[in-house]
């Protein structure tokens, strides 16, 4: 379980990691 848990974590981290790349690049589109 703990392992399962934890690579939930890394894909939770990984997909919030995404999302700010992808919400900085629109903000520099954007400005």
């Amino acid at each position: 379980l703990g392992i399962a848990l934890r690579h939930e974590e890394k894909r939770c981290g990984f997909l919030s990691n995404e999302i700010k790349i992808m919400v900085s690049t629109h903000d520099e589109i954007a400005a």
